[in-house]
């Protein structure tokens, strides 16, 4: 008897296809990823950056924080907004 190869056990998954899901949530998984380590490093650069004062040349918790929130704005366009299909957005009257 041939097995299905969709059908496979749960134990052959990887860890993060446990964690995240299928293969067909990949791109959100990426997106939500991104956003997770955006705002993990955001949070330790606010708590933990050099002294501007030392080191002028350093960026600043503000000018990394200008970096970081357009970036994870549209991550969230992106997981919120994204998937949508064309049908069910509103159409232009014409």
């Amino acid at each position: 008897m041939r097995k299905n190869p969709v059908n496979k056990p749960d134990s052959s998954r990887s860890l993060l296809s446990k964690i995240w899901g299928d293969r067909n949530s990949i791109p959100q998984n990426i997106a939500a990823l991104s956003v997770i380590l955006l705002l993990l490093g955001g949070m330790l650069y606010t708590f933990f950056h050099p002294d501007h004062k030392l080191h002028p040349d350093s960026l600043s918790v503000r000018d990394m924080w200008t970096i970081i929130t357009p970036l994870v704005t549209a991550l969230f366009g992106y997981l919120f907004w994204g998937f949508r299909k064309p049908d069910c957005l509103p159409h232009a009257e014409e």
